[in-house]
């Protein structure tokens, strides 16, 4: 029983330091006037809006100059199959002579009709890959 007074009177010995500890440090603070309590605030929110005002501008820009880039390499792609399918309708209308009656604009890509030489024989090919004339 003694051994628990002790640790009763131990545990409130261990507390009266700290808390005088406590209240001598707070008075070694140095706390600021009004003024200058003001002008850190404020420069504080000018720092911060200034932060952020340019973190905007950079995004806007970032963004900007990624819509660019993509809006361009799109352009590219899309002119670049442009010319494939030009190259292609050539190479389809390379065989055909004056002689011929074929127009290629009624040609239809479910048909897959190909003209051969200058006897103007037109090869029909169906879905399967077969040939029918």
């Amino acid at each position: 029983m003694a051994k628990e007074t002790n640790k009763k009177n131990k545990e409130k010995s261990d507390k009266k330091p700290f808390f005088k500890d406590f209240k001598s440090e707070l008075k070694k603070v140095i706390w600021p006037t009004p003024k200058q309590l003001f002008n850190s605030t404020s420069t504080v929110i000018i720092i911060v809006l200034l932060t952020a005002a340019l973190v905007f501008v950079l995004d806007f820009c970032f963004d900007k100059g990624y819509q660019f880039i993509i809006d361009r390499a799109d352009k590219v792609v899309q002119s670049n199959k442009k010319d494939d399918d030009d190259n292609s309708t050539e190479n389809d209308t390379s065989d055909v002579t004056d002689d011929s009656v074929i127009n290629v604009d009624d040609v239809t890509e479910q048909n897959n009709t190909v003209v051969e030489g200058n006897d103007s024989t037109v090869v029909d090919t169906n879905s399967e890959g077969q040939t029918a004339e």
